[in-house]
C-alpha cells in the first residue's frame, strides 16, 4: 500500500490511487487503526475496479 499524504491518495499494488477519505485527518502525518483500516478498504476497492484493465 502506498499513501501518498500530500496528495491524499492510496494505491495498492500499483493500481488505481484512490483519495483518502475526507473525514480522516492526515495532516499531522498519523492515523488511527480505524483510520487505517478506512484508507485500506478505500485503496482496495481502488484496486478491485482496476483488476482486468490494462
Amino acid at each position: 500500500m502506498n499513501l501518498n499524504l500530500s496528495r491524499r491518495s492510496v494505491q495498492l499494488a500499483g493500481r488505481n490511487a484512490a483519495g483518502i477519505p475526507g473525514n480522516i485527518d492526515v495532516s499531522d502525518g498519523y492515523v488511527t487503526a480505524a483510520e487505517f483500516r478506512q484508507i485500506f478498504e478505500a485503496g482496495n476497492r481502488a484496486y478491485s475496479i482496476g483488476v482486468g484493465r490494462n
